[in-house]
């Protein structure tokens, strides 16, 4: 696939992401925008929103229509949305959901909503499944771990530059690591937390990446070792991490904080339920939600900074785990699909606390991303579908109306 330069000036909007997180434009001071991009964890999306707590008029979304087909079916993949409204996805996984062949990809493209169409940039160096990464506030896509066979995962790192069009490996990390989580810090560094090794171990080991001098330096053990776990940056710097698993055997109610300014983890309150495969943001008004998860939780829940306290935020209409979701510029959050045949969405609005049914998908979803666009419209990328009796990762994308 060809090559085509992009903009050198590019912001996260903030899980994205899920991701979804504080973001920069290239040659400018950082600015705070709505999307957390960690492939989902991936795993698990990270959202981690960081904005204005004014009042923003309301987003209609009445339901979603078909819109163009990325070149390369994927899920687990890294996306981020650009100053120009465009939006980026990386990496992921591809094939048929039951093989264990190396079927990672490390396919670029970019969406265009204006015509809404997709083209292919420069293909990463390596091949990733379930990597994190966000936009650096030099403007770079940062590519960090993931696989490329289950269970043989990467330190390798990898930046997008989208002056010339290619990508450039960095440092690599002191472990490899995937399932693992990672936030953008309010300096512009990036810490990285937890995840799977080579040898299957699950592990608590974190690490901060330094984009002004290519190094990592370690950032402490976390408390707890922890797999498919969630890492937020919080308004006064510090970063949350919650829910995650040891293989199935244990799943964390258990939250840690960790602390840039000393390097220091702390033990924080535990949540309601635990939370794997789950959805992760920072609202508008600075709590942290999150929803859903392995185990068939139907739940949500708020973390409240200022009371160092978490509350229970009600029900989704159905239990969600391997979903998508995003934060709306109206403050609202929308989550969408799951693992299974569900193709159904709820929006839940932190000021009221409540929640409310918003129109079914095109199709049934897992392993997809969700983003919210600067026109308020809602895009929803990738995963897996059902085709007959198996599952298949699938190149449709949808957008509501």
């Amino acid at each position: 696939m060809g090559k085509a330069k992009l903009p050198a000036a590019v912001v996260i909007i903030l899980m994205a992401a899920l991701a979804l997180m504080p973001a920069a434009c290239s040659g400018g001071a950082a600015s705070p925008s709505n999307t957390d991009t960690s492939s989902s964890s991936s795993s698990s999306q990270e959202t981690n929103t960081q904005g204005s707590t004014s009042a923003k008029p309301t987003i209609t979304i009445s339901r979603f229509v078909s819109t163009g087909n990325m070149p390369e079916a994927r899920g687990y993949f890294v996306v981020a949305v650009l100053a120009d409204g465009r939006v980026v996805v990386a990496g992921g996984r591809a094939g048929a959901e039951s093989t264990w062949a190396p079927a990672a990809i490390n396919k670029t493209e970019i969406y265009d909503p204006a015509t809404g169409t997709w083209t292919a940039v420069a293909d990463m160096n390596d091949l990733r499944e379930r990597p994190t990464g966000h936009l650096l506030n030099d403007g770079r896509l940062i590519m960090i771990g993931g696989s490329h066979v289950r269970q043989e995962p990467y330190e390798t790192v990898e930046a997008f530059d989208f002056a010339s069009g290619t990508w450039t490996r960095l440092a690599p990390m002191s472990a490899k690591r995937w399932k693992h989580a990672s936030t953008l810090l309010a300096d512009g560094r990036v810490l990285v937390v937890g995840g799977e090794d080579e040898n299957l171990k699950v592990i608590g080991s974190a690490e901060i990446y330094d984009p002004a001098t290519d190094t990592w330096t370690p950032a402490g053990t976390l408390n707890e070792a922890r797999s498919l776990l969630s890492a937020v940056t919080l308004d006064d710097g510090r970063v949350l991490v919650f829910g995650g698993e040891v293989k199935d055997v244990k799943k964390f109610r258990t939250t840690e904080m960790y602390d840039p300014a000393t390097n220091t983890w702390t033990a924080g309150p535990e949540t309601e339920r635990p939370h794997v495969e789950s959805i992760s943001m920072v609202l508008q008004d600075g709590r942290v939600f999150v929803a859903g998860g392995t185990g068939r939780v139907t739940i949500a829940e708020m973390y409240d900074p200022a009371t160092n306290t978490w509350t229970n935020a009600g029900e989704m209409g159905e239990w969600r785990s391997d979903f998508g979701g995003t934060l709306l510029p109206d403050g609202r959050v929308i989550l969408s699909g799951g693992i299974g045949t569900v193709d159904s969405t709820d929006i839940f609005d932190p000021a009221a606390n409540t929640w409310t049914v918003g129109p079914k998908m095109t199709a049934p979803r897992y392993s997809h991303s969700v983003v919210a666009l600067q026109d308020g419209r809602v895009l929803i990328i990738g995963g897996q579908t059902k085709a007959g009796t198996r599952s298949e990762f699938t190149n449709t994308t949808e957008i509501s109306q």
